[in-house]
């Protein structure tokens, strides 16, 4: 991973380099903790490193906005940004009541975390439609008509 950072530097010091990885959102977990760590010894280390992707293929009922902002707080004061770099929900059942408006706040929440800090500069929606997604439970802000589901509106 070092060499990766120093020949991507050096192949263009103008970059912008990012380590991304999936299940390091939330505080708590062993991984995201090694993933901080990992951040740390790197910057420590005298590693390019400019930022943090976060890959949040997530399901509506696990996403804990408290804990994922006590995660990127904490990048904060090692100097890099933040990024969503694949921004989904899927809904354990799409079509029960209340599922739709479930998975709004969910997306709402995790944005919100991102737009309250000035490290944050990045959230990319995986994909378009759902029919379009490679995970179950229509995960996306647009149905496969195009139409916008209530996930769009409250971001």
């Amino acid at each position: 991973i070092d060499s990766a950072f120093v020949y991507a530097h050096r192949a263009d010091p103008d970059a912008r380099l990012y380590i991304n990885d999936y299940g390091v959102e939330f505080q708590g977990k062993a991984k995201t903790q090694a993933y901080y760590n990992l951040v740390r010894r790197l910057l420590k280390s005298g590693i390019p490193v400019n930022g943090v992707g976060f890959q949040c293929h997530l399901t509506v009922g696990e996403a804990d906005s408290a804990k994922f902002e006590s995660n990127i707080k904490r990048y904060a004061s090692l100097g890099v940004k933040c990024a969503i770099t694949e921004l989904d929900m899927s809904m354990p059942d799409p079509y029960a009541a209340g599922a739709e408006e479930a998975q709004a706040d969910e997306y709402r929440k995790m944005v919100a975390v991102m737009m309250k800090y000035d490290h944050c500069d990045n959230i990319i929606i995986w994909g378009v439609t759902d029919d379009m997604s490679w995970r179950q439970g229509n995960p996306l802000i647009f149905r496969s008509t195009l139409e916008a589901k209530p996930a769009f509106f409250a971001i």
